[in-house]
């Protein structure tokens, strides 16, 4: 054998254990995504859920968590993701849930690099495919149904890829009846069969379509027949949930409300519904490159395009951008562009056939070094997330941000004092809390609102958000109507509403409890006047708990404690404690562009322009020009011009 051709094989051999070590280092890298603490807020309103339906063996159909909605028909179609839940956080705690949602992460991840594998024909490649949609998608790393959503519509991608004139394609009628009982989204199953079945009608019905987009992805009459049936019998395995009818329309429910004027405002608080280019995570930037590979190559291929392609990619990519969850449209363009990728490397090889070993050592030459590259960057992003650690205020120390619970994320100290101390179960929560009370509460008591938005009316979210924004009016209308002894809002999301105002405000109410996560405010009756005489908090005798910086080190840690109290403490009125708490958080973090934002909206308050437009200015330079910051450095400069004049 000559020189060349060993060089060649050798080259061919390096490329192919390149490509499956870059697949190895992903996957790794998935692993780490995947681990990282709990931090939903709705998971546990689904473990309880969960909890109810395991002791009781039955499947609510009312509401059964809420006082101010107490017997309204409810469609639990997650019960199947809320008793797995259960039953993992049951037997290993909150590891538990991560290993389970690691389960459902790791294998949507495998059936896409089986299908990049069989279309590709090439590790390499495969491995960069996954890298993009794994890192496009790591936003939405967590444990909710949602993931198990993404994991029937790859299997369902990957079934009608593949195995659509084959029995295995039958798979789909069990796994439409779990998934139609585990999240809401069981109807883009039934969409991705009906797009397999519009495309092959409109490829017979269509006479002016090019020839080549005629034959290429053309199923046979047996196949699109099956494939008929499996539709009809899919949407039929759909009414197999509890509530039959009602269940199997949900989602329709669901579209109705996203564009019904009426209903806009309770949706509006459905994360998952919310566009995607209001989003403001770094990931964001793969899904603009998923979509931008998925387009060219449909451009690429104009003349030799698969119908399905383009119904399935344009269909998912409108949905991600009315809705915030971009999972689908990723796993249909990975696809779409494996696709068309493999069809390149296919010439590609065969064009290489003929040329002579000098070219062909070259070409793999390139792979190798290429895929040595990618592979080094893996390795560094992985090596980067193994450093990554935050800091827990309250003990100071430095915790890692694998496992466990995020504790930062939930009001854990305020619910823990309501129930120890037997609060009033008449209390008014905000939203992002009541899921926690439920995890933590229920059956001792109900809440005022959770995360389940489609079961509250446009009417009573109207007054809600009325009252959130710090109407009175509305406040004392909800008081009155609910005749609430309590008040629970969280503060862990850094902003406050300006409901927490009023409160403090009013002779009626008094702090009873507060920290960075959440406050707590009870009504001076006859049933909590001891309660307040034991607990009350005079502010005025508040001080900052100071960092020991020592501990620190040279890690640059951000002050969410600090910044959380300042945003309450800003509503509050307190403006000396929002001065200290920001001062505390500059000491911690010299650069952080909030602290100096609330320090310059206190000096604006205060008249002392200068001092004002300073720390305003050093907000919008560490912020990136951020709007807010802009247009309250505008009042700062036109304030001091008015002085001068």
């Amino acid at each position: 054998m000559k020189k060349g051709e060993i060089t060649k094989n050798l080259l061919q051999r390096l490329d192919w254990l390149l490509g499956f070590s870059a697949v190895i280092a992903v996957f790794c890298l998935i692993f780490l995504y995947s681990s990282k603490s709990i931090f939903d807020l709705d998971i546990w309103l689904h473990l309880k859920t969960g909890e109810f339906i395991f002791k009781n063996k039955l499947i609510p159909a009312n509401d059964i968590f809420s006082f101010t909605l107490a017997g309204k028909p409810w469609v639990d179609h997650e019960w199947v993701f809320q008793l797995l839940s259960y039953f993992a956080f049951a037997r290993f705690g909150a590891d538990g849930l991560i290993y389970l949602e690691m389960f459902g992460i790791v294998a949507v991840f495998l059936i896409l690099l089986f299908a990049g594998r069989r279309l590709t024909g090439a590790y390499l490649e495969t491995a960069v495919l996954v890298f993009i949609a794994v890192t496009a998608s790591q936003s939405r790393f967590n444990i909710r149904p949602d993931v198990f959503s993404m994991l029937f519509f790859c299997s369902y991608l990957y079934l009608l890829e593949f195995h659509a004139n084959r029995k295995i394609i039958w798979l789909i009628l069990p796994l439409q009846i779990i998934w139609v009982n585990l999240h809401g989204y069981f109807c883009l199953g039934l969409l991705v069969i009906a797009f397999y079945i519009a495309a092959e009608l409109l490829r017979r019905k269509i006479k002016f379509l090019p020839r080549q987009w005629k034959e290429k992805g053309a199923l046979d009459n047996s196949v699109y027949h099956r494939l008929k049936i499996i539709l009809l019998v899919a949407i039929l395995a759909s009414f197999i949930n509890p509530q039959g009818l009602r269940g199997a329309a949900y989602p329709v429910q669901v579209l109705v409300g996203i564009f019904s004027d009426k209903s806009k405002e309770v949706f509006g608080y459905i994360q998952e519904l919310r566009p995607v280019f209001i989003l403001k995570i770094a990931s964001l930037k793969f899904y603009y490159l998923i979509g931008t590979l998925y387009l060219a190559a449909l451009l690429l291929n104009i003349k030799r395009l698969r119908i399905r392609d383009i119904l399935l990619g344009l269909f998912f990519l409108f949905f991600g951008i009315i809705a915030r969850n971009i999972l689908f449209f990723i796993a249909a363009s990975f696809m779409v562009i494996a696709f068309y990728l493999g069809d390149i490397l296919g010439k590609l090889k065969i064009g290489l056939l003929k040329q002579d070993n000098f070219k062909q050592i070259r070409y793999w030459l390139i792979r190798c070094v290429l895929a040595f590259l990618f592979l080094r960057f893996v390795s560094l992003e992985i090596n980067s997330q193994l450093k990554v650690a935050y800091f827990d205020f309250a003990t100071q120390e430095f915790v890692s941000p694998f496992f466990g619970l995020e504790k930062s994320r939930y009001p854990l100290a305020a619910v823990d004092f309501i129930l120890n101390n037997n609060i009033p179960s008449r209390m008014f929560n905000d939203f992002n809390s009541g899921a926690y009370l439920i995890g933590k509460g229920y059956p001792l008591r109900q809440v005022f609102i959770d995360g389940r938005s489609e079961l509250y009316s446009p009417e009573f979210f109207s007054q809600y958000q009325k009252a959130e924004k710090g109407d009175s009016a509305s406040i004392e209308g909800i008081i009155k109507k609910y005749d609430l002894e309590a008040v629970l809002l969280t503060t862990a999301l850094r902003k406050i509403q300006p409901i927490a105002g009023y409160f403090y405000k009013s002779p009626e109410w008094k702090l009873v409890f507060f920290d960075d996560k959440g406050i707590l405010f009870l009504k001076n009756v006859a049933g909590t006047q001891e309660l307040i005489k034991k607990y009350k908090i005079n502010l005025n005798k508040y001080k900052v708990p100071p960092v020991d910086l020592k501990k620190l080190g040279l890690r640059q840690i951000y002050p969410d404690p600090y910044i959380s109290r300042a945003f309450l403490f800003e509503v509050l009125g307190k403006d000396n404690l929002v001065i200290q708490e920001a001062k505390e958080a500059l000491r911690i973090l010299p650069n952080c562009w909030q602290a100096y934002y609330l320090l310059g909206r206190v000096y604006l308050r205060q008249g002392l322009y200068r001092q004002a437009w300073e720390s305003l200015r050093q907000a919008g330079l560490f912020s990136q020009n951020n709007q807010e910051v802009l247009v309250e450095l505008k009042k700062a400069k036109e304030g001091a011009q008015k002085k001068k004049e």
